[in-house]
């Protein structure tokens, strides 16, 4: 995605935030025509920054959370 005044599409495409927002402005639940492919997030930086403690610590932010979502990929989603 380039584009930040996209992500609200993106986001609402989602199955949590859909069904969240179901039946509010006009938002209805369609099943998608075909598997779309997947979203890849890649994290970029100068080798200048490679030991700089801020970016390091961000590094290791974004890692963490990247290892949580593709758990939360694993688990069931909830009843209903």
């Amino acid at each position: 995605m380039d584009s930040y005044p996209a992500t609200p599409h993106v986001v609402v495409g989602t199955g949590r935030i859909a069904r969240h927002f179901a039946g509010r402005s006009g938002l209805r639940l369609l099943d998608r025509p075909g598997d779309p492919p997947p979203i890849v997030e890649i994290l970029w930086w100068h080798e200048q920054r490679e030991h700089d403690e801020a970016h390091r610590w961000l590094r290791r932010i974004v890692e963490r959370a990247a290892r949580r979502s593709d758990r939360a990929l694993e688990l069931p989603g909830p009843p209903g």
